[in-house]
């Protein structure tokens, strides 16, 4: 959806307003959804669902939007003008309906010729911007119709632009206005006023970037805490499954081994033989003595007295003898094991009930420091942290066997490195890491799943300056003078007679500024310096600084002498130029000049022919002088610090996010790397015939300008 469209009526935006969320809608589509007899001075966002205290009718109109789309609209209209299209201003006068052949900006019309014509004769139309058939373009458009809309509102004022801003009334007015009804005001030219808003929003939005860099962390800690937590969960999940079938194959076991005994009780021979054996012989005996008996009832049902009598001799012995068998067997219970059980379940019921619990845990308070704080982190070499645990009431553990873990995570390719820990078990643990990559790093520490006070946080790895280092042609271009790197899009910004910006890939991608000495224009760039959204350029020959966006856009001159390089000191947004006076001049964040650090110093402090600047993580100002054999070290209120390195005719300087100093020589083909106490840590051959800077990124790759080889070099 374009910028000029209303995303509740989709269609181009009529007078439009701008909410406190920044989103812009239709006057009329924000009154129809919040009416005056139910907002109760109150709007709500249809975009962001949010409400802010104020009616919809006190909010601002969008200006740029607003012209943005009256553009949109009277493009449209002149280019369907082309094709034929009927004159607006004499509509209802002209039945002939005459076709258009211009705009008119102030009648927001297509007109006519005969139209046009009575613009030029009618006196209170000759003032009017018309734009003819054929010659419009998104450009003239808005020239035209800034000159018609951006018109006080004051009555008897409509004919004047506005030209002045009244901060007590905070709204756009006329000069007539300010010497009339706004005379008591504090009212300031536009150009000026938006001038420093412009700088106080850009450094809001480098203070926003900042905060959503913190959130952005915060989320992705977020994000781990509550992968932890599921892992967590899971982990317990597994421990309570794993606990609860140990105990069921105990008890499954136990209960075999009862039945096993059980089955050696009850059929162990010769008890279970002998009650069997007396088993088979009752049956047997039970069948004879049922046979018997039921055939001597059948007969005794059947048989005469002639029969019975006939077997008198067989019936009664044969029953006799069979009772008397029967009456003769032992028929007392035979002798036999028995089994008795013994288990009391009660007791292990409640037991069961009550085995295991599942709490919620709050990991112990903990402390932690870097074991060699003095000490910066280098790439292939052990970096320490210490940790020490306490309880909730801030007295220390002397135990061991917490779960804690270690992580460095590199900012730029996320690859990770994890840590060694080591329990001491008197409540202090150490981690190890050997981090493989230069630059920024995120630390990662957690204790228990919850992550430490201050974790995440920032470390920055050196580089590893002693290491083999091979030099890559990165950039060509005719004599380049000064460079310096834009370290959230890793461009390279890059000084001969414009300002060149170079990606990552070392294509050039946009050229700032031209030859001249307008704003924006240069004479002899030098020296280049960025702050966030914000360039600073030595203009030497113009004798001024020239502030501008990192897009090219001018914002401020300021400075005076011919300046060679200069910097920014992150921490309190000064600029720091050397400038060609043998002195270092330092601005505030306004431009103005705050100190002077003559070259003249005596103690040890003294330099001639300042080149590069730049400052060190504590605030101190070194400055490489090409007349000095030595850097030069300032504190921030001026004051000479120290002086350190042996050299010929330094000239470029930068210091990384480690503290450690990189210089480069004009004529020995040499960078040379000094740790953050001025000690001598190498020296890089780069093979140049004439060094003039030097810039080191985030991630520990140096940048050397040389004029006679029309190169810049990547180590």
């Amino acid at each position: 959806m374009s910028d000029c469209t209303c995303f509740v009526c989709s269609k181009l935006l009529v007078d439009p307003r701008i909410l406190p969320c920044l989103h812009t809608v239709c006057r009329s589509c924000l009154e129809g959804r919040n009416p005056p007899s139910n907002n109760q001075g109150s709007v709500r966002c249809p975009k962001c669902l949010r409400t802010f205290p104020v009616a919809a009718g006190a909010l601002t109109t969008n200006v740029h939007v607003d012209l943005e789309a009256k553009v949109v609209q009277a493009l449209a209209k002149m280019t369907d003008a082309r094709h034929g299209t009927a004159c607006e201003g004499c509509r209802y006068d002209n039945p002939s309906n005459e076709l258009a052949k211009a705009f008119c900006a102030d009648c927001n019309e297509m007109i006519c010729q005969q139209c046009w014509d009575q613009h030029k004769r009618h006196l209170s139309l000759k003032k009017h911007k018309i734009l003819p058939c054929g010659a419009e373009s998104s450009e003239a458009l808005r020239w035209l119709l800034r000159a018609t809309e951006y018109r006080c509102t004051s009555p008897g004022h409509e004919e004047e632009e506005w030209s002045v801003y009244c901060n007590t009334c905070s709204r756009l007015i006329c000069q007539s206005c300010a010497l009339q009804s706004h005379k008591e005001h504090q009212c300031g030219a536009i150009d000026a006023v938006s001038k420093t808003q412009r700088e106080e929003t850009v450094a809001s939005l480098s203070r926003a970037r900042e905060t959503m860099a913190k959130l952005k962390l915060a989320v992705e800690d977020r994000r781990a805490t509550a992968k932890e937590m599921e892992t967590n969960a899971k982990s317990v999940t597994l421990a309570i499954t794993a606990a609860f079938e140990e105990l069921e194959n105990a008890l499954k076991q136990r209960k075999n081994a009862l039945l096993a005994k059980l089955e050696t009780v009850v059929k162990t021979p010769p008890s279970a033989t002998a009650v069997t054996l007396q088993e088979k012989e009752f049956e047997r005996a039970y069948k004879e003595l049922s046979d018997y008996s039921e055939t001597t009832a059948r007969i005794l049902q059947t048989h005469t007295d002639v029969e019975m009598l006939a077997l008198k001799s067989l019936l009664p012995v044969q029953l006799q003898a069979a009772i008397k068998t029967c009456e003769s067997a032992q028929l007392c219970r035979a002798p036999h094991n028995s089994a008795v059980l013994s288990l009391d379940t009660t007791r292990l019921l409640k037991l069961i009930q009550q085995l295991g619990e599942v709490e919620e845990c709050s990991p112990p308070h903990s402390t932690w420091t870097q074991s060699s704080p003095e000490t910066p982190a280098c790439m292939n070499t052990p970096h320490q942290v210490r940790v020490e645990t306490r309880n909730p009431t801030g007295e220390k553990l002397t135990g061991g066997g917490l779960q804690l873990k270690g992580e460095l995570v590199h900012l730029s390719t996320k690859s990770a490195v994890m840590g060694e820990v080591e329990d001491h078990r008197n409540g202090t643990y150490t981690l190890s890491f050997t981090p493989t990559t230069p630059g920024s790093h995120q630390l990662r520490l957690t204790l228990q799943g919850e992550h430490l006070a201050n974790s995440p946080s920032e470390l920055y790895v050196n580089r590893d300056y002693t290491a083999s280092t091979p030099v890559v042609k990165y950039f060509t271009i005719r004599a380049p003078s000064f460079i310096a790197v834009r370290n959230d899009s890793r461009e390279l910004y890059v000084s001969n007679d414009l300002v060149h910006v170079v990606d990552g890939e070392g294509k050039e991608r946009l050229a700032i500024g031209g030859v001249g000495s307008g704003e924006g224009q240069f004479n002899g760039p030098q020296g280049i310096a960025i702050h966030g959204d914000v360039m600073y350029v030595a203009d030497r020959y113009n004798h001024r600084i020239q502030k501008m966006t990192v897009g090219g856009e001018f914002l401020q001159a300021f400075g005076q002498g011919q300046s060679a390089g200069v910097c920014v000191d992150p921490k309190s947004g000064r600029i720091i130029a050397a400038n060609g006076q043998n002195n270092v001049l330092v601005f505030n964040a306004a431009g103005t000049l705050v100190q002077s650090i003559s070259g003249s110093t005596s103690g040890g402090g003294s330099f001639s022919f300042p080149h590069g600047v730049a400052v060190d993580p504590q605030g101190n100002i070194h400055v490489a002088a090409r007349k000095s054999s030595s850097i030069k070290v300032f504190s921030a209120e001026g004051s000479f610090v120290r002086a350190y390195g042996n050299l010929i005719e330094p000239t470029g300087i930068a210091i990384d996010r480690g503290g450690y100093c990189l210089v480069c020589e004009m004529y020995t083909s040499l960078v040379t790397v000094f740790d953050p106490n001025g000690k001598l840590v190498a020296k890089i051959q780069t093979c140049l015939l004439k060094q003039l800077a030097v810039a080191v990124d985030l991630d520990g790759s140096v940048y050397v300008s040389s004029s006679d080889d029309n190169v810049v070099v990547k180590l």
